[in-house]
C-alpha cells in the first residue's frame, strides 16, 4: 500500500574528518567478526574500533587512493574494491592490505557498480558489475567477463548478489542469473516486477522460513523478494529518482528485520515488524540528505554513509519533532490524542494539530490582551462529544468545537484568575483549576467549589482523577488535596516542605499512588507522602508527569529527561538517548492508542516507539580484545603463558571494548588473579591500557569484562597466565655459583703465589750460573725487574675488587636486616660487576702465564674470521647498548685466515671490550675487515672515544710501563689484554699497529697472513 511519508527526527551522532575519517566522502559500510566498523572513502579505507579511526593508504598495501565498496564473506573475510582503474580485489591480512585478484590485462575506462564474493564448492568467487562492461567473476584467480546484452548501454549491472547455486545480476532490463557459465534471464512469468528496472540486490536468510535464502530486489518506487520461487511485493510508495546519480543505489538486510535502502538523494528505511517506511534525511538526523550505503551493526545501530560524512543512529525508539517539522513552537507545554491518530499540542499563545502525517499551527485568539508567553496553554483535555478543553493560563478557558470554532470562558463565565489546569472526568464533569481554586463547569459557567473550604481556596496547579472518581489537587506548597462528594483531605509530607510542591499524581494499575514534587519520587501511604528511595528506584530531582505504558512500565518525566522503571531497572533517557529537550512539560505527555509514548519537551516533541526499543536479551554484550602487554621494555603476547624476570614486574595490559550504542558510555573491571580478589570499580573505557606496578614474584593472569551504555555485561576476557620469578640472588643456583667462585678464586691466588716465588727462584739460580755472562745477565735482570713490577700492578689490581667485594658480602651478612630489598638489589649488583672484572683480568692472566711458560696451545688452522668478529659482537652487545653504543660491522662476506682460532678469538674480544670501555656514550664502534692483495687480512677496531696520548702509545705494548686507565664509564682496566693480543698476534704471525688521538678515538689494526707459511724448498 503506498503510503505518505513523514521524515522523522531520531538522535543520531555525526563522524568526519575532525573525528579522524580519512575523507568525508564514504562510499560503503561494513563490520568484521570482531565487531569494528570499516569504511571505504576516497581517500583510502579507514577502520573505527569505538575510540578512534585507524586509516589504511598506499604505505598499509592499497593499489590506488579512492574505494567504492568493502564487505565481508561468510567465513570473516574482509575484502575492498576501488572505483575504478585497474580491477584489483584485495582482502585484510589483519596488518595491511594484500592484493588477492588482479586483471592488470587492460586499465578500464568504466566504474565499478557493483561488489560481492561469496563461494561456491567451498571456492571463492569474486563477481564485479560495471556500467559498460558487464559483469567480471574471478573463479580460483581466472577472469571471466559476462555480457548481459548485445548493446552497451545495456550491459549496466545495477546489482550482484552470488549464492552456493547461481550468481544473481540486477540490470535495467530486469533481474538475470548467470548458471553454469551462461546468462540467463530468470523465469518473468512469476511477476512483471521481475522484467522492471532492478536498482539493487541482496540475498539474507529469511525472517521465519526455516533459514532459506531470499532474494531482496530494490526499484525505482517499490521493495519486494524472491523467495521459494515465488514473488513478494514488501512495500511501495517512496520514490527514488536515478537520473542525476547514475542509478546509484543501495540495499541492506539487517538481523532485526529492517530493511534500509536508497541513494545520494533519498534514503528509506522500511520494517517487516510493523510494515511501516520511514524516509530519512537531514531533517531526520542525517548529516546530510541522501547517502551512498547503510549498515545495522551487531547491537543495532544504523550507519549511513554519504558523501558529507557518516552518520549513526543507536536507536529509532525516540523521534524527535520540532518548528522544522510543522509545530508552532518548539515548547510544547500540553498534547492529548483527542481521537485515534489524532493530537493536539499546546504551546504560548497557540496550538499545532497532528494527523500523523502533517503538522497544523493554529494561532489562537487573545482576549486578555497580555504577552505570548502570559497566555500558555498549560493543559488539554477531551469530553465525551469530542470537544476539546484548554487551560490557556490569563486568558482562562477556551473551547474547540468539532469544527475548531473557538470559545472563550473568563471572569463573565465566572472563572477567576488564570488557568493552571483542565480535567475531563470519567462521568464527563469539566474541572478548571485557576491560582484562585477550583471551578465546575455547568450550564455555560464555571462554578466554584467549596468556597468556605481553606484548603482549596488556593492556588492549584493540576487536577488529576484517582480511583472510583477521587480528585486529586495538586498544590504549589500543601501537598495532594483529596476530594470525594463532599470530603476533603490533605496528603503532604511532614518534615520536607519542598516536597508539598506536587507536580504529578499517578495511581497506577496495582492501586499505588505515586506523586512527583519538586524534591523527588513519592508515594502515597494513607495521608502521608513518602520519599522513594529503595533499591534503584531513587530520583531526586523535580518530577513533572508521571505515566504508566502497555507493559506496565512508570514513566517520569523530569527536568533532565525521563526514567522507565520496569519494577527491576531504571533506565534514564536524555538529549544523549534521543530526547529533543531536557525538561519534560508537566501536561505533555500521554501514551497513544498505538503505545508509543509522548513527551512535550522545551525543546520539541518526543514520541516514543516501543518497537524500535531494545531486546536486552538480544543485544550482544561488548567485545574485548587484548591487544598486547608491556613489560619493561618488551611488548608480548597477552594470550600467551609468560614466564618474566623478577625485573619485568611492571605490566601495561592494553585492550580494545568495542560497542557502539554510546562510545562514551562503555565501563569496564578488571582483576589480575593472584592479586586481587575482587573486581576493580567501574572505569569509563577512555584510556586502553591498564597498569600494574612492582609486581611482587607470583603467579598471575588478568581478566577483564566491559558493559555498554545499556547495562549488559560482556564475559570475562583472560590473558594467559603470567609467572614472575624470584630474584636470581634468591635462587640457589646463584648460591652455588657464588661459593664456586670463591673456591676457584682462592685457588687462582694460591696458584699465582707459587708461580711468583718459582719464578724468582728460577731467576736466582740463572743470574748465578751466567754471572760471567754480564750482558746476558743484565738482560735478565731487566726482565726480571719487568716481571716483578708486572706482579705488583696485578697484586695491587686483585686486592682493590677483593676488598671491595669483602666490604660489601660484610654488610650483607651482618647488617643485612638494615637495608631495603632496593639497596640490598644495588649492592648485590655492585657484588657481580666487581666478581666480573676480577674474573676478567684473572682469565688474562691465566692466558698470559701460559703463553710465557710456553704451554698455551698452539694450533694454527684456516678459519672464518667474520664469524668471530660477529660472535663478539654478539656477545658485547648488551654492554654496548647499556652505554647507547652502536657496534657496526662494515664487512660482511666470508674472510678466511690461517692462524690459531682460540687466541685471536681473545685477541678480538679484548679490542672490543677496550673500544665500549673507552668509547663515549652515543658513540660508535665500527669493526673494518680488507683483504690486503689476497695475502694478509687486516681488521680494525675503531672507536670514537676518548684516546691515548703519545707517551700512552709509545708504552702500550712494554710490561712494566702499562697504565692501567678507567673508562668513559668509569670501567676499571689492568691493560694485560693489549699485551696479550700483541703477544697472539706476533705468534700467529702477524703485526699490530694503534693509531690514536686525544678526545677524537682510537683505531687499533692487526693483520693475519691468509695462507700457512711456505716450507722451505730443499736443495
Amino acid at each position: 500500500m503506498e503510503q505518505e511519508l513523514l521524515a522523522q527526527r531520531y538522535f543520531s551522532q555525526f563522524y568526519t574528518e575532525a573525528d579522524g575519517l580519512s575523507s568525508t566522502m564514504v562510499f560503503d559500510v561494513a563490520q568484521d567478526s570482531s565487531g569494528q566498523i570499516w569504511f571505504a572513502t576516497r581517500s583510502g579505507i579507514s577502520r573505527y574500533t569505538g575510540s578512534q579511526f585507524i586509516n589504511y593508504n598506499l604505505n598499509d598495501g592499497l593499489r590506488t587512493y579512492s574505494y567504492a565498496f568493502i564487505t565481508v564473506d561468510t567465513k570473516g573475510g574482509l575484502w575492498a574494491l576501488p572505483q575504478n582503474g585497474e580491477l584489483c580485489v584485495l582482502k585484510f591480512s589483519g596488518v595491511t592490505w594484500e592484493v588477492i585478484f588482479c586483471d592488470s590485462t587492460s586499465h578500464r575506462t568504466s566504474y565499478y557498480t557493483s561488489f560481492d564474493v561469496f563461494f561456491q564448492d567451498n571456492h571463492v568467487v569474486v563477481a564485479v558489475g560495471t556500467n559498460r562492461s558487464g559483469i567480471f567473476i574471478c573463479r580460483d584467480g581466472v577472469w571471466a567477463n559476462y555480457r548481459t546484452n548485445s548493446e552497451p548501454v545495456n550491459d549496466r549491472i545495477n546489482g550482484i548478489a552470488g549464492t552456493e547455486d547461481v550468481i544473481y545480476i540486477a540490470t535495467d532490463r530486469g533481474l538475470s542469473v548467470i548458471r553454469n557459465g551462461k546468462v540467463e534471464d530468470v523465469n518473468r512469468g512469476r511477476s512483471p516486477y521481475l522484467g522492471k528496472q532492478i536498482l539493487a540486490i541482496k540475498t539474507a536468510p529469511s525472517f521465519g522460513n526455516g533459514g532459506d535464502t531470499v532474494l531482496w530486489m530494490l526499484g525505482e518506487n517499490w521493495l519486494g523478494n524472491l523467495s521459494q520461487g515465488s514473488f513478494h511485493l514488501v512495500a511501495s510508495g517512496f520514490y527514488l529518482p536515478t537520473k542525476d546519480v547514475g542509478n546509484s543505489c543501495f540495499l541492506t538486510i539487517s538481523n532485526n528485520g529492517e530493511i534500509c535502502f536508497g541513494n545520494p538523494i533519498f534514503v528509506y528505511c522500511y520494517s517487516l515488524k510493523s510494515g511501516v517506511t520511514d524516509k530519512l534525511d537531514r531533517n531526520s538526523g542525517l548529516i546530510t540528505n541522501g547517502g551512498t550505503s547503510a549498515l545495522t551493526d551487531r547491537e543495532g545501530n544504523l550507519w549511513v554513509t554519504g558523501y558529507r560524512g557518516i552518520t549513526k543512529i543507536p536507536s529509532r525508539r525516540f523521534q524527535q519533532f520540532s518548528d522544522n517539522d510543522g509545530l508552532y513552537s518548539n515548547e510544547v507545554a500540553s498534547a492529548v490524542e483527542y481521537s485515534p491518530g489524532h493530537y493536539l499540542f499546546g504551546h504560548h499563545g497557540a496550538v499545532t494539530f497532528f494527523d500523523g502525517n502533517r503538522f497544523t499551527p493554529f494561532k489562537l485568539s487573545n482576549p486578555s490582551g497580555k504577552g505570548e508567553f502570559e497566555t500558555r496553554v498549560q493543559d488539554i483535555d477531551v469530553d465525551p462529544a469530542g470537544n476539546l478543553w484548554m487551560a490557556v493560563s490569563v486568558n482562562g478557558v477556551a473551547r474547540f468545537g468539532k469544527n475548531r470554532e473557538l470559545t472563550w470562558y473568563h471572569e463573565k463565565e465566572g472563572l477567576n484568575g488564570a488557568a493552571n489546569s483542565i480535567l475531563v472526568t470519567s462521568d464527563g464533569a469539566i474541572y478548571a483549576a485557576t491560582n484562585n481554586g477550583l471551578y465546575l463547569f455547568s450550564r455555560g459557567r464555571f462554578i466554584r467549589q467549596f468556597a468556605g473550604n481553606d484548603m482549596i481556596n488556593t492556588g492549584i496547579r493540576k487536577i488529576f482523577e484517582g480511583p472510583d472518581g477521587k480528585i486529586y489537587l495538586a498544590s504549589f506548597s500543601k501537598g495532594l488535596i483529596g476530594l470525594s462528594g463532599d470530603s476533603t483531605w490533605l496528603i503532604r509530607s511532614l518534615d520536607n516542605p519542598l516536597a508539598n510542591n506536587v507536580y504529578a499524581t499517578f495511581f497506577d494499575t496495582k492501586g499505588i499512588g505515586w506523586v512527583g514534587t519538586a524534591n523527588g519520587l513519592f508515594t502515597i501511604a494513607d495521608t502521608v507522602l513518602i520519599k522513594v528511595d529503595s533499591g534503584d528506584l531513587v530520583i531526586d530531582r523535580p518530577v513533572y508527569i508521571i505515566l504508566q505504558d502497555r507493559h506496565g512500565c512508570l514513566w517520569f518525566g523530569t527536568d533532565n529527561g525521563a526514567y522507565r522503571w520496569s519494577g527491576e531497572k531504571l533506565d534514564h533517557f536524555t538529549v544523549n538517548d534521543g530526547f529533543s529537550g531536557l525538561e519534560i512539560n508537566r501536561d505533555a505527555g500521554f501514551q497513544d492508542e498505538k503505545g508509543h509514548i509522548w513527551f512535550g519537551t522545551n525543546n520539541g516533541l518526543t514520541r516514543f516507539n516501543p518497537e524500535f526499543d531494545y531486546n536486552l536479551n538480544a543485544v550482544p554484550p561488548p567485545k574485548i580484545k587484548l591487544l598486547f602487554i608491556d613489560a619493561d621494555q618488551d611488548t608480548l603476547n597477552p594470550y600467551d603463558n609468560l614466564e618474566l624476570s623478577s625485573r619485568e614486574n611492571n605490566l601495561f595490559f592494553h585492550f580494545d571494548i568495542t560497542s557502539y550504542i554510546d562510545e562514551r558510555e562503555i565501563f569496564f573491571q578488571c582483576k589480575l588473579e593472584g592479586l586481587d580478589n575482587t573486581w576493580s570499580q567501574e572505569i569509563n573505557f577512555q584510556n586502553t591500557e591498564y597498569r600494574y606496578n612492582n609486581l611482587a614474584p607470583g603467579t598471575y593472569q588478568f581478566c577483564i569484562k566491559a558493559r555498554n551504555s545499556l547495562g549488559i555485561w560482556s564475559d570475562p576476557v583472560c590473558s594467559g597466565t603470567i609467572r614472575i620469578l624470584q630474584p636470581f640472588w634468591r635462587q640457589l643456583w646463584f648460591l652455588l655459583l657464588m661459593a664456586l667462585f670463591l673456591g676457584s678464586l682462592l685457588f687462582m691466588l694460591t696458584r699465582l703465589v707459587v708461580i711468583k716465588r718459582y719464578n724468582l727462584r728460577l731467576a736466582k739460580m740463572v743470574a748465578i750460573r751466567t754471572r760471567e755472562l754480564k750482558q746476558s745477565e743484565k738482560d735478565l735482570k731487566e726482565s726480571n725487574q719487568a716481571k716483578d713490577n708486572f706482579f705488583s700492578i696485578i697484586a695491587h689490581d686483585l686486592k682493590s675488587p677483593f676488598n671491595a667485594i669483602l666490604g660489601m658480602l660484610e654488610l650483607l651478612t651482618t647488617e643485612y636486616d638494615e637495608f631495603s630489598d632496593e639497596e640490598r638489589h644495588k649492592i648485590l649488583m655492585s657484588l657481580r660487576t666487581s666478581s666480573t672484572r676480577t674474573i676478567d683480568l684473572i682469565e688474562n692472566l691465566l692466558t698470559w702465564a701460559q703463553a710465557q711458560k710456553g704451554i698455551l696451545p698452539f694450533e694454527p688452522e684456516k678459519f672464518d674470521l667474520m664469524e668471530l668478529v660477529k660472535d663478539n659482537v654478539s656477545l658485547f652487545e648488551p654492554n654496548a647498548r647499556t652505554k647507547r653504543i652502536e657496534l657496526i660491522v662494515a664487512f660482511s662476506e666470508n674472510v678466511v685466515v690461517y692462524g690459531d682460532r682460540n687466541m685471536i678469538n681473545t685477541v678480538i674480544r679484548n679490542l672490543i671490550s677496550n673500544a665500549i670501555k673507552f668509547t663515549y656514550p652515543d658513540g660508535d664502534v665500527n669493526i673494518k675487515v680488507s683483504r690486503n692483495k689476497g695475502k694478509s687480512v687486516t681488521v680494525s677496531v675503531i672507536d670514537t672515544g676518548c684516546g691515548m696520548t703519545q707517551s700512552a702509545l709509545k708504552n702500550l705494548f712494554i710490561l712494566d710501563q702499562r697504565i692501567s686507565t678507567k673508562g668513559t664509564g668509569n670501567e676499571t682496566g689492568t691493560g694485560l689484554g693489549l699485551i696479550l693480543s700483541k703477544d697472539f698476534i706476533t705468534k700467529n704471525k702477524g703485526k699490530i699497529w694503534v693509531e690514536s688521538k686525544v678526545e677524537s678515538g682510537t683505531a687499533i689494526h692487526f693483520s693475519l697472513p691468509v695462507n700457512p707459511p711456505e716450507k722451505p724448498k730443499t736443495p
